[in-house]
């Protein structure tokens, strides 16, 4: 096999920490190739795709691209063309096939006993961008949809809210549990066995802010989970405070960190180990919070 030539796509992008984590699965495969970060403008976006794109084994696809990719892959899969967003793109010989692996990188760290419970409880969402809609998919494949959406715009987030109600009947699922709501009724909120947060509030460098309030934490089920897909810092303020109320928590490492291994898994054929997730996490655990910081 000759030397892999795989990368990241986005607009800035130097802050991606997924080079380093390619390089580990790469290491760790045993393949020869590398993996870097590549920035596109949106309006150089249609020049890059005909130029470069097929001089690569594969790329993923992050901020501003996941929705464009769409208008420049040959082949879409069921899972990006529901959520509406290409993050992974496969060259095979003069395709480019479109796949959505952060549906399954963000359902792997979810304890699978929970799920007929939260089918019940229903979930809260906050924020109705792009991340929203593979969370939705991730979470309506599984049965669950009494999804409440908390946003700052309604009208805004009426396009997204459309795709989702789509997604549901796509799934033979009523949609009428699925609402965006600017003020989230109690009732939602107090028996909610899940909470995600896919704003990038708290990310770093504003550290000090959090997408919640104590007072709404404090009236949380005491079993409810607490999942925060921003990954820098790993203890966003969120994650902090929903601890400090002895709630569950997630952070987004692992998302970020499964859903490259799908796409890994993908380009190459090689399935990424347990045992890699784990070192791979704690490398990356280690550059997000170095010594001393």
């Amino acid at each position: 096999m000759s030397d892999l030539r795989l990368g990241v796509l986005g607009h800035p992008v130097s802050h991606s920490l997924s080079p380093r984590l390619h390089q580990i699965f790469l290491e760790q495969a045993h393949l020869c190739g590398a993996y870097e970060a590549v920035d596109v403008s949106p309006e150089n976006l249609g020049n890059w795709m005909a130029r470069d794109a097929h001089t690569y084994t594969g790329f993923n696809v992050t901020l501003p691209h996941k929705v464009a990719m769409l208008a420049y892959v040959d082949r879409v899969s069921s899972a990006a063309r529901a959520v509406g967003a290409v993050n992974t793109v496969l060259v095979r010989g003069q395709e480019l096939h479109g796949e959505n692996t952060d549906v399954a990188g963000f359902m792997a760290p979810l304890p699978p006993d929970c799920f007929a419970r939260w089918s019940r409880q229903g979930a809260v969402i906050v924020g109705a961008g792009g991340a929203s809609r593979a969370v939705a998919y991730g979470l309506l494949s599984h049965g669950i949809h009494r999804l409440t959406f908390w946003v700052r715009d309604l009208q805004k987030a009426a396009p997204v809210m459309a795709t989702i109600k789509q997604m549901a009947h796509s799934l033979a699922l009523s949609s009428e549990a699925i609402m965006a709501v600017q003020t989230v009724p109690l009732e939602s909120w107090a028996s909610a066995g899940l909470v995600v947060n896919t704003t990038p509030v708290g990310m770093s460098p504003h550290i000090e802010v959090s997408p919640m309030p104590l007072s709404m934490l404090a009236q949380l089920d005491p079993q409810t989970l607490v999942y925060d897909l921003v990954y820098n810092p790993l203890e966003t303020r969120l994650i902090q405070e929903a601890r400090a109320f002895g709630l569950a928590t997630q952070d987004g490492l692992d998302m970020l960190i499964y859903q490259g291994a799908a796409s890994f898994a993908l380009w190459t054929g090689h399935h990424v180990s347990h045992e890699t997730v784990l070192k791979a996490k704690a490398l990356l655990m280690a550059s997000l919070n170095p010594p001393g910081a």
